[in-house]
């Protein structure tokens, strides 16, 4: 492959956050800089990383005539003026304010913090109108499904009447090990962890929090209102036994962690996450794995379904 020749000026990149996400982040950016350049007509640099201790030993990584600051002060971070901020903290704080702060000076960001955009999505996104600036959160649901690009741009002028599906992969995996296996849950549990399926600490996934997190977000797009993760009924797979799969599967059925939005008749919006007996005809039933799926149904387009890791 040859050098495209750039048209426009570099691209500066500052992240908020350094861990492994970010290091991860920059890597790939290194390692994709001549792809990006032929797709985009441009090079992406990683200019600084917002770190707690700039002084910290970190394995820095540099590449292509490009190289990154460590900066442990926001103020010297915006006085840097990147021309895109990537948020990779997690958590709601420091992020909220942080992000906030770069929509309000005009600066784009791009998070895939699902519980930051589900949250207090509704002020972020004023804040990047008022400016004139874009808050992109693509990967904050379902991974590498464009599901959330779906909804805003390609259906943005179809009437959605419902938005359901598999939003959760961890749980999905271990459901498929108990249904096909005859694992119990802790079993499952442990499996999902020892892959890297299901982190140290996985409330959040089995309670149904994370799903909920994403379905606040897509029903928010899709119904083209607020949705906040309070409104939503939530259940997860935490009292699912080895049994239950069996009288699923008696049933012709398999036990999905299912995230369901849905219009009412009155005008209004159904919104819950809970175990759900899917039948096996379904096209839900057989997604396996630590695997996303996102169904929407319309009257104008019937039905659509992306599916992914």
């Amino acid at each position: 492959m040859t050098d495209a020749p750039n048209t426009l000026p570099a691209c500066h990149v500052a992240l908020l956050g350094y861990g492994t996400v970010g290091t991860s982040i920059h890597r790939l950016l290194v390692e994709h800089r001549e792809h990006i350049r032929h797709a985009t007509g441009r090079d992406v640099d990683v200019t600084s990383a917002l770190v707690r201790d700039a002084s910290l030993p970190r394995a820095e990584l540099t590449g292509a005539g490009s190289s990154m600051q460590l900066i442990d002060t926001a103020d010297e971070l915006f006085a840097s003026k990147p021309d895109l901020i990537c948020e990779v903290l997690g958590g709601l704080e420091p992020a909220r304010t942080l992000v906030l702060r770069a929509l309000e000076a005009g600066i784009p960001v791009v998070t895939a913090n699902k519980q930051l955009v589900a949250r207090h999505g509704i002020e972020l996104f004023a804040a990047a109108a008022a400016s004139g600036t874009q808050l992109r959160f693509e990967a904050s649901v379902c991974g590498a499904i464009p599901v959330v690009r779906m909804l805003r741009e390609s259906l943005a002028a179809a009437r959605i009447d419902e938005v359901l599906g598999i939003l959760n992969g961890t749980t999905n995996f271990m459901l498929g090990g108990m249904i096909d296996e005859g694992m119990g849950y802790d079993e499952a549990l442990a499996q999902a962890q020892e892959l890297g399926y299901a982190e140290p600490d996985p409330t959040d996934d089995v309670t149904g929090l994370d799903a909920a997190a994403k379905l606040a977000i897509l029903a928010g797009i899709a119904f083209h209102t607020r949705a906040s993760i309070d409104d939503i009924t939530t259940s997860g797979i935490t009292g699912l036994t080895a049994d239950d799969a069996t009288y699923a599967a008696a049933l012709n059925c398999r036990i999905k962690l299912i995230g369901r939005a849905q219009r009412t008749k009155r005008g209004g919006m159904l919104l819950e996450v809970a175990p759900t007996l899917v039948p096996l005809s379904h096209p839900l039933a057989p997604v396996s794995g630590a695997t996303y799926a996102v169904l929407v149904r319309g009257a104008t387009f019937r039905e659509l379904m992306v599916q992914g890791p």
